[in-house]
């Protein structure tokens, strides 16, 4: 069955065709849509540019712009584009407004008066929007000015988690986990799993356990996590056409035998 990524990667393709045939600016709307369901977030922006180069008055690819502009964790900007979007259509969606107005008004307070508690703060905030590159900075930022901040460093965790770092993110629980023994996060079973598995793939690989990888990304729901599920699962099912060819040429063996 065709996965969910490959059919937003033809519903991509078919909008490609009707811009070449005839561009439009819902048609680059559309079709940046799509490109930010499979994380492709730069041709997302490019597209959505595009929009507004054709027409400038469409609130909805404003509106757009604003989300794209916030998963950068661009909110002083992004801000600027939804108002704009609602300046222009009373009726505009106003959610990536009030975002990117919260995002904003953290962004200069921290301007004015870094903290480890505000970049804290706006770290989960970027988290929660699945701005998952700022919110990591932040969080890690947090952490340098505040090393005893505990949730600081859970969250930076499961920004790791959700940017496909899992690695990285073993090494932030172990480090507060050696320092702090009334640490606990529901996150550490999962990405010591996780690392044993993507260890034990790199000296002896099976389908099974690619099987199990495919799976424990999946259930991180981030789009970087769920790349990384599509890889996991081909190399799941090349294994079993291994296995399942190798067990086919002994059988022939015995039976020639």
């Amino acid at each position: 069955m065709e996965s969910s990524l490959n059919a937003v990667n033809s519903v991509i393709e078919s909008y490609s065709k009707q811009i070449a045939d005839n561009p439009s600016a819902v048609l680059y709307l559309r079709r940046s849509t799509n490109y930010a369901t499979v994380g492709e977030h730069d041709k997302a922006l490019a597209d959505t540019k595009k929009a507004l180069e054709l027409d400038p008055n469409l609130a909805e690819a404003h509106n757009n712009l604003a989300a794209l502009l916030i998963h950068e964790g661009k909110y002083i900007e992004a801000e600027k584009a939804a108002k704009h979007a609602n300046e222009l259509d009373a009726e505009a969606e106003e959610k990536w407004w009030m975002i990117a107005a919260e995002g904003a008004r953290l962004t200069k307070k921290i301007k004015s008066a870094p903290t480890a508690a505000l970049l804290h703060k706006r770290g989960v905030f970027s988290l929660y929007q699945s701005a998952l590159d700022p919110a990591k900075a932040d969080l890690q930022e947090a952490t340098r000015l505040d090393p005893n901040l505990a949730s600081a460093y859970s969250y930076l965790a499961e920004a790791l988690i959700k940017l496909n770092e899992p690695l990285e993110a073993e090494k932030v629980l172990d480090d507060i986990s050696d320092r702090d023994p009334d640490f606990k996060s529901d996150k550490i079973v999962v990405v010591k799993r996780w690392v044993h598995l993507i260890k034990k793939t790199d000296h002896s690989p099976t389908a099974k356990a690619y099987r199990e990888l495919t799976q424990i990304t999946i259930d991180q729901e981030s789009t970087h996590t769920l790349l990384q599920s599509e890889a996991y699962r081909e190399k799941a099912e090349e294994h079993e056409i291994a296995r399942l060819t190798a067990n086919t040429a002994k059988h022939h063996v015995k039976v020639a035998i």
